[in-house]
């Protein structure tokens, strides 16, 4: 899992949703039962209160992109999901997800500073 933490934000990049990514990639074996879940983003993503960007590659060899579909499905505060057509695991980094993880934050910064104008 590879992920970016402002203030006020998070981009997630890359990550499964619980440990069924060891049971897609090794049906046969009880995954389950012995790999231990040390990213269970299941668990907590619903109580991010921070804006969340989730990327994902289309092709990505690793975990499947599905998950970082379920991943944003789950985020209470959804602020973008970016799914790269094509892109394998590691791709995103060449794709340009720097300048997508400072647009999120600038906007995120943005929409804080307007609130607190308001207030």
């Amino acid at each position: 899992m590879q992920e970016a933490v402002g203030d006020h934000g998070r981009i997630v990049n890359g990550q499964w949703i619980s440990e069924s990514r060891a049971h897609e990639r090794h049906p046969l074996l009880l995954a389950p039962l012995i790999v231990l879940d040390q990213f269970p983003v299941k668990n907590w993503i619903g109580q991010v209160k921070a804006p969340v960007f989730v990327a994902h590659g289309t092709h990505d060899t690793s975990i499947h992109v599905h998950h970082g579909q379920a991943v944003y499905q789950l985020a209470p505060n959804k602020r973008g999901l970016w799914l790269v057509d094509g892109a394998d695991h590691g791709d995103l980094w060449a794709r340009g997800i720097w300048a997508r993880a400072d647009a999120f934050f600038t906007d995120v910064e943005k929409t804080k500073s307007a609130a607190a104008a308001t207030n």
